[in-house]
C-alpha cells in the first residue's frame, strides 16, 4: 500500500485522516484501513489538472468496503487537444 494520498487531510475534530475528495464519505478507518482498496493512492505522482473534480463514494459489497472513484473535466470550453494530456480515466473503479 502507499503512504501517501495527495487527497488525506488531517482531521483536527477527530484522531487520524481524513479523504477531503469527494463527498460520500471522509473516515479512511483505523490505520487508514480504507486506503489499502482506494485507487486514489495509485496515483501518487499523477498531476491533476485544475479544471478536474475527484468524486469518491463508499461501496459496501460482501466482499468488503470499497472505494468508488470518478474524475469529472470542467474544462468545457476548452478545445479537446489543449486538454491536459495527464488527465485519468473518468472512473478507476474496481
Amino acid at each position: 500500500m502507499n503512504d501517501y494520498c495527495p487527497f488525506l487531510e488531517n482531521d483536527t475534530l477527530k484522531d487520524g485522516p481524513r479523504c477531503a475528495a469527494g463527498v460520500n464519505f471522509v473516515n479512511v478507518g483505523p490505520n487508514r484501513a480504507l486506503c489499502q482498496t482506494c485507487p486514489l493512492s495509485k496515483l501518487v505522482d499523477l498531476p491533476l489538472c485544475p479544471n478536474v473534480e475527484v468524486y469518491t463514494s463508499l461501496r459496501n459489497s460482501p466482499d468488503g468496503e470499497f472505494i468508488d472513484v470518478e474524475f469529472a473535466c470542467f474544462a468545457v470550453d476548452v478545445h479537446p487537444d489543449e486538454r491536459c494530456q495527464g488527465c485519468p480515466d473518468r472512473s478507476l473503479s474496481p
